[in-house]
């Protein structure tokens, strides 16, 4: 298995309830940061495939209730 990079972007900055959230949903791999008023949140995620890793990790995004509206392969 490997270890995968990418980052994702937020359509609006993040509060500290949604960066909870994230946290909840098994997003203890990431590393957010503000950008133009949007949060990019940067990922480093185990798994077989980037197609598996992303899928993964847009699943737990959209399940705390944010909205990506932009992935970036490191």
């Amino acid at each position: 298995m490997g270890t995968h990079e990418f980052t994702v972007v937020i359509d609006h900055e993040l509060s500290a309830v949604e960066l909870r959230a994230l946290l909840e949903e098994g997003c203890q791999d990431t590393a957010p940061v503000l950008r133009d008023g949007r949060t990019a949140v940067y990922f480093h995620r185990a798994a077989p495939t980037l197609a598996e890793a992303l899928t993964c990790a847009l699943g737990s995004v959209g399940r705390a209730g944010l909205r990506v509206i932009a992935v970036h392969n490191e």
